[in-house]
Protein backbone atom coordinates (compact mmCIF):
# COMPACT_ATOMS: atom_id res chain seq x y z
CA UNK A 1 0.00 0.00 0.00
CA UNK A 2 1.12 3.30 -0.89
CA UNK A 3 2.39 5.91 1.63
CA UNK A 4 -0.71 8.50 0.52
CA UNK A 5 -4.10 8.41 0.67
CA UNK A 6 -5.05 5.18 -1.30
CA UNK A 7 -6.47 4.28 2.36
CA UNK A 8 -6.71 7.77 4.43
CA UNK A 9 -4.96 11.19 3.61
CA UNK A 10 -1.82 12.32 2.67
CA UNK A 11 -0.21 15.50 4.54
CA UNK A 12 0.88 18.04 2.31
CA UNK A 13 2.42 20.48 4.93
CA UNK A 14 -0.49 23.36 4.29
CA UNK A 15 -3.65 20.68 2.90
CA UNK A 16 -4.59 17.45 3.78
CA UNK A 17 -5.51 15.21 0.52
CA UNK A 18 -8.30 12.10 0.88
CA UNK A 19 -10.71 10.39 -1.37
CA UNK A 20 -14.02 12.41 -1.52
CA UNK A 21 -16.46 10.37 0.89
CA UNK A 22 -20.02 10.70 1.42
CA UNK A 23 -21.28 13.70 3.64
CA UNK A 24 -18.52 16.30 1.56
CA UNK A 25 -21.84 17.12 -0.48
CA UNK A 26 -22.97 19.87 1.02
CA UNK A 27 -19.24 21.57 1.02
CA UNK A 28 -18.56 20.67 -2.37
CA UNK A 29 -21.67 22.65 -3.48
CA UNK A 30 -20.92 25.25 -1.32
CA UNK A 31 -17.87 25.75 -2.98
CA UNK A 32 -18.04 24.73 -6.22
CA UNK A 33 -21.39 26.73 -6.80
CA UNK A 34 -19.13 29.99 -7.89
CA UNK A 35 -19.99 31.12 -11.18
CA UNK A 36 -16.14 32.16 -11.15
CA UNK A 37 -14.88 28.62 -10.24
CA UNK A 38 -15.49 27.04 -13.84
CA UNK A 39 -14.33 30.38 -15.39
CA UNK A 40 -11.25 28.18 -16.51
CA UNK A 41 -12.29 25.02 -16.30
CA UNK A 42 -13.76 21.72 -18.96
CA UNK A 43 -17.21 22.35 -19.45
CA UNK A 44 -17.96 18.62 -17.97
CA UNK A 45 -17.60 20.88 -14.47
CA UNK A 46 -21.32 21.60 -13.97
CA UNK A 47 -22.55 25.22 -13.77
CA UNK A 48 -24.66 25.86 -11.25
CA UNK A 49 -23.54 22.85 -9.43
CA UNK A 50 -26.29 21.18 -7.56
CA UNK A 51 -26.65 18.61 -4.79
CA UNK A 52 -27.39 16.10 -7.49
CA UNK A 53 -24.03 16.90 -8.85
CA UNK A 54 -22.28 16.36 -6.00
CA UNK A 55 -23.84 13.51 -5.14
CA UNK A 56 -23.10 11.72 -8.57
CA UNK A 57 -19.28 13.23 -8.02
CA UNK A 58 -18.88 11.54 -4.80
CA UNK A 59 -20.94 8.05 -5.50
CA UNK A 60 -18.24 8.32 -9.20
CA UNK A 61 -15.53 8.43 -6.84
CA UNK A 62 -16.23 5.90 -4.52
CA UNK A 63 -16.56 3.42 -6.98
CA UNK A 64 -13.32 4.40 -8.81
CA UNK A 65 -9.93 1.62 -8.64
CA UNK A 66 -8.06 3.38 -8.69
CA UNK A 67 -9.12 6.50 -6.83
CA UNK A 68 -7.49 9.51 -8.69
CA UNK A 69 -9.55 12.23 -7.43
CA UNK A 70 -9.91 13.34 -4.20
CA UNK A 71 -10.73 16.43 -2.20
CA UNK A 72 -8.28 19.10 -0.56
CA UNK A 73 -9.33 19.55 3.20
CA UNK A 74 -7.42 23.00 4.92
CA UNK A 75 -8.09 22.56 8.66
CA UNK A 76 -10.06 19.96 8.45
CA UNK A 77 -12.62 21.38 5.80
CA UNK A 78 -13.02 20.75 1.78
CA UNK A 79 -11.76 24.02 0.25
CA UNK A 80 -11.71 22.30 -3.12
CA UNK A 81 -10.14 19.12 -5.69
CA UNK A 82 -6.93 17.28 -7.11
CA UNK A 83 -6.92 14.40 -9.61
CA UNK A 84 -5.70 12.78 -12.49
CA UNK A 85 -7.06 10.73 -15.34
CA UNK A 86 -4.80 7.99 -16.74
CA UNK A 87 -5.18 8.03 -20.94
CA UNK A 88 -5.15 4.39 -22.46
CA UNK A 89 -4.30 3.32 -25.71
CA UNK A 90 -0.43 4.58 -26.79
CA UNK A 91 -0.85 7.25 -24.06
CA UNK A 92 -1.56 5.03 -21.03
CA UNK A 93 1.63 5.78 -19.65
CA UNK A 94 0.72 9.48 -19.37
CA UNK A 95 -1.75 11.17 -17.35
CA UNK A 96 -3.77 14.43 -17.46
CA UNK A 97 -4.00 16.64 -13.65
CA UNK A 98 -6.23 19.05 -12.83
CA UNK A 99 -7.68 21.02 -9.66
CA UNK A 100 -9.77 23.37 -8.43
CA UNK A 101 -10.38 26.00 -5.52
CA UNK A 102 -13.19 27.52 -3.59
CA UNK A 103 -12.85 31.43 -4.44
CA UNK A 104 -11.78 32.15 -0.67
CA UNK A 105 -8.95 29.85 -0.97
CA UNK A 106 -6.91 31.32 -4.23
CA UNK A 107 -3.80 32.67 -3.79
CA UNK A 108 -2.90 31.00 -0.80
CA UNK A 109 -0.41 27.90 -1.93
CA UNK A 110 -3.15 25.50 -1.87
CA UNK A 111 -3.18 24.47 -4.97
CA UNK A 112 0.56 24.41 -5.40
CA UNK A 113 0.52 22.21 -2.39
CA UNK A 114 -2.11 19.68 -3.63
CA UNK A 115 -1.09 19.89 -7.34
CA UNK A 116 2.66 18.77 -6.58
CA UNK A 117 1.60 16.07 -3.76
CA UNK A 118 -0.55 14.79 -6.22
CA UNK A 119 2.22 14.49 -9.06
CA UNK A 120 4.00 12.63 -6.91
CA UNK A 121 1.32 10.51 -5.89
CA UNK A 122 0.38 9.93 -9.32
CA UNK A 123 3.84 9.00 -10.59
CA UNK A 124 4.56 6.88 -7.49
CA UNK A 125 1.33 4.75 -7.52
CA UNK A 126 1.51 4.00 -11.39
CA UNK A 127 3.76 3.16 -14.00
CA UNK A 128 3.69 6.87 -15.57
CA UNK A 129 5.98 8.73 -17.66
CA UNK A 130 4.51 11.87 -17.95
CA UNK A 131 2.03 13.90 -16.36
CA UNK A 132 0.32 16.76 -18.49
CA UNK A 133 -2.34 19.79 -17.89
CA UNK A 134 -4.04 22.23 -20.49
CA UNK A 135 -4.36 25.90 -19.11
CA UNK A 136 -6.08 28.06 -20.88
CA UNK A 137 -3.68 31.28 -21.77
CA UNK A 138 -5.71 33.67 -19.29
CA UNK A 139 -5.05 32.00 -16.57
CA UNK A 140 -1.67 32.78 -15.20
CA UNK A 141 -2.75 31.35 -11.26
CA UNK A 142 -2.52 27.58 -12.95
CA UNK A 143 0.48 28.71 -15.12
CA UNK A 144 2.23 29.82 -12.10
CA UNK A 145 0.94 26.70 -9.54
CA UNK A 146 2.29 24.12 -12.39
CA UNK A 147 5.40 25.95 -12.96
CA UNK A 148 6.00 25.56 -9.27
CA UNK A 149 5.47 22.17 -9.18
CA UNK A 150 8.10 21.55 -11.77
CA UNK A 151 5.68 21.22 -14.87
CA UNK A 152 7.01 22.84 -18.20
CA UNK A 153 5.38 24.95 -21.07
CA UNK A 154 5.55 22.88 -23.90
CA UNK A 155 3.58 24.74 -26.28
CA UNK A 156 0.67 26.66 -27.19
CA UNK A 157 -2.30 24.63 -29.31
CA UNK A 158 -3.78 28.23 -31.33
CA UNK A 159 -7.39 28.47 -30.82
CA UNK A 160 -7.71 25.34 -28.69
CA UNK A 161 -10.95 25.67 -26.62
CA UNK A 162 -14.24 28.29 -27.11
CA UNK A 163 -15.32 29.31 -23.04
CA UNK A 164 -18.16 31.77 -22.48
CA UNK A 165 -18.16 32.66 -26.50
CA UNK A 166 -14.72 33.05 -26.15
CA UNK A 167 -12.12 30.77 -28.37
CA UNK A 168 -9.06 30.25 -26.33
CA UNK A 169 -5.63 29.22 -26.78
CA UNK A 170 -3.81 27.05 -24.35
CA UNK A 171 -0.86 26.55 -22.87
CA UNK A 172 0.54 22.61 -22.66
CA UNK A 173 2.47 21.90 -19.57
CA UNK A 174 4.50 18.42 -18.36
CA UNK A 175 6.52 17.07 -16.11
CA UNK A 176 7.97 13.73 -17.40
CA UNK A 177 9.60 11.09 -14.70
Amino acid sequence: MSKYFASVALDCGVVTLRPWQRGDEYRLVQIADDPQIPTYMADVFPTPYTMSDAVTWIEQNEAADPQTHCAILLDGEVVGGVGYEIQFGERRFTAQIGYWLGVPYWGRGIATAACRAMTDYAFDRHALRRIEASVYVPNVASQRVLEKCGYEREGRPRNAVIKNGEVLDAYMYATVR
